[in-house]
């Protein structure tokens, strides 16, 4: 077996293997994610085993994607916020990762609308397929009704709606997806468009399925380590298949790589021997 000698630049060397192994070991340590398996499921109402990507109740934040936190609203009303829209979850299936998610600010009444988007761009969701769409118009300044369908909010105030997606020239708008399933019933009759935003529509959740999958068969818990997937043995620590261990590997394998150029071993287990601070130190590399 032989031994790579840094002769050249063991005080840069040491410092860079330091700050990589420093930067993982600290945010793994930073969390107890010995809480993601003590209570690997959350229950809020009717909706029950909820889990990663979702956080919330006695699962920490860390236990699923970033800011994906469910609020269980009077112990029966599980809600959460994307892109400063908050939904509530109407049905969670995990084995399909699918959700059916309405918006909690048209849940009672049309008239409240925080006029943001119907978006989940920067998150684990799409919409799933066989949706369709309506349109809510508000703060129209022409005298000219848009639509023939309205709810009065007082004041004077009208919001307007339709299926489909309206322009909407003089009028500030929202585009809200709806269930296939309601769909042909709201073109026929638009006034139930109110009503039938209440049965909310299909999201699904993939971008980490199988990390997630890989992970729980072989007995982890997924959840986040600074914002990257991670994939938590049972004693707090991380298991393979987590994006900061992949980094590492990919540390090894490069400078396996380097040393494999340099001619400097042959054997299947490699050391690199550096001098730091006076002293000399060993790293296998598989």
């Amino acid at each position: 077996m032989k031994t790579l000698l840094l002769h050249s630049y063991p005080f840069f060397f040491c410092m860079a293997i330091s700050i990589i192994l420093t930067n993982i070991t600290s945010h793994v340590s930073a969390n107890d994610y010995r809480k993601c398996y003590a209570n690997n499921t959350y229950t809020c109402g009717t909706i029950t085993n909820l889990t990663y990507p979702f956080s919330g109740g006695t699962r920490p934040e860390y236990c699923g994607e970033p800011n994906l936190q469910v609020n269980c609203v009077n112990a029966t009303v599980p809600k959460f916020s994307v892109n400063s829209v908050t939904y509530r979850i109407i049905v969670w299936d995990l084995k399909t990762q699918t959700l059916t998610v309405a918006r909690d600010d048209l849940w009672d009444s049309v008239c409240f609308s925080s006029n943001h988007a119907t978006s989940f761009e920067n998150t684990v969701f799409h919409f799933n397929g066989g949706l369709a769409n309506v349109t809510l118009l508000y703060d129209c300044t022409s005298n000219t009704q848009p639509t023939p369908y309205r709810e009065d909010c007082g004041g004077g105030k009208y919001v307007y709606y339709a299926a489909g997606i309206l322009p909407s020239n003089y009028c500030k708008s929202i585009v809200v997806p709806i269930s296939e399933n309601v769909a042909k019933d709201v073109t026929n009759d638009p006034s139930i468009i109110p009503k039938a935003l209440q049965n909310g529509f299909e999201l699904k959740w993939d971008q980490s399925y199988a990390e997630c999958s890989t992970c729980v068969e072989t007995g982890g818990v997924c959840g986040n380590n600074d914002a990257l997937f991670g994939c938590f043995c049972k004693n707090g620590t991380l298991c393979q298949g987590s994006k900061k261990i992949s980094r590492m590997i990919m540390l090894i394998a490069t400078t396996d790589y380097i040393s494999r150029k340099l001619h400097t071993s042959t054997s299947s287990t490699h050391y690199v021997r550096a001098f730091c601070n006076g002293e000399s130190f060993f790293m296998s590399f598989f």
